[in-house]
């Protein structure tokens, strides 16, 4: 198709911030338009991101197993004690990692994805949303390998996934949603300055520890308040507990959540369009 050619030209100027309609309808049509640019990008990058790797795809687990067997061993020396057996401690860890690494590599895939495409960004005309949504795929796909494998994993050590398994989606998609978004607003300052990817695995290790991954959120106390502040937390909690239990009271807690991240998906994704062809001008050479 002519609207995914990647074509030697200057980018012509979209609507203007006075255009508001006009913008966000651009906005809409570049990411409807981007579907098979992002896919080609996509697969691209899936074929060539493990080529030269003795485990290959097996990278895809690597984080989650290595976070589960550090706290089993952390339990076993005492260190950690979560008031359960050594087989229901690892399906609680193991669950709460996949889908914290699912966040993890939404919130920075924007920022590594554009980075990736930085000498044809102010040089070749196509959406840049393409670049974004070629990222999630690339996400979504290697989170439906961990989850895959959770699943089999849990059934492996005597915790079968519960019958509200299915219902866990949209607590995952919302986990997805809000890394995705928070990525999408490092973008701008990502580019201009390496502080941001630089910074950003200092960020995630604490934001790690104060996410209840490896332990029951405490009732009281400096951890619980943070915790509830937290906007991962519930998100994290809800799906989890949809995969082991079947059951949960977090709910509530995660609703708002929940449309706060579907409510500023959107508006974080106009100022992405705005503020993207300003950052590119600013790039030296």
């Amino acid at each position: 198709m002519r609207d995914h050619r990647l074509s030697e030209r200057h980018i012509t100027p979209g609507p203007a911030l006075g255009d508001p309609v006009g913008l966000v309808r651009a906005m809409c049509g570049d990411y409807a338009r981007s579907g098979e640019l992002a896919w080609a990008l996509f697969r691209r990058s899936l074929r060539s991101q493990y080529r030269q790797t003795l485990l290959g795809y097996g990278w895809l687990l690597i984080p989650p197993l290595a976070t589960t067997v550090t706290f089993l061993a952390l339990q076993r020396a005492n260190i950690v004690n979560p008031g359960t057996s050594a087989a229901g401690y690892a399906a609680f860890v193991m669950t709460g990692a996949v889908l914290w690494q699912g966040f993890t590599d939404a919130l920075g895939s924007p920022l590594r994805v554009i980075r990736s495409a930085i000498s044809m960004l102010a040089s070749v005309n196509f959406p840049r949303e393409a670049l974004v949504v070629g990222g999630l795929m690339e996400v979504l796909f290697s989170l439906g390998v961990r989850v895959a494998f959770l699943l089999i994993a849990l059934a492996a050590m005597g915790s079968p996934p519960s019958w509200a398994t299915p219902l866990a989606v949209g607590a995952i998609a919302a986990l997805v949603l809000l890394g995705w978004m928070v990525g999408l607003l490092l973008v701008p300052a990502g580019i201009l300055f390496r502080d941001v990817e630089l910074g950003l695995p200092i960020i995630t290790t604490v934001w790690f520890f104060i996410t209840p991954v490896a332990y029951n959120l405490p009732s009281e106390g400096l951890l619980a308040i943070v915790g509830r502040l937290n906007p991962v937390t519930p998100l994290l909690v809800l799906g989890r507990d949809l995969i082991l239990r079947g059951e949960t009271e977090h709910v509530m807690a995660a609703a708002p959540a929940l449309a706060a991240t579907l409510g500023l998906a959107f508006a974080v994704s106009v100022l992405f369009r705005i503020t993207i062809p300003h950052v590119v001008k600013r790039l030296p050479g």
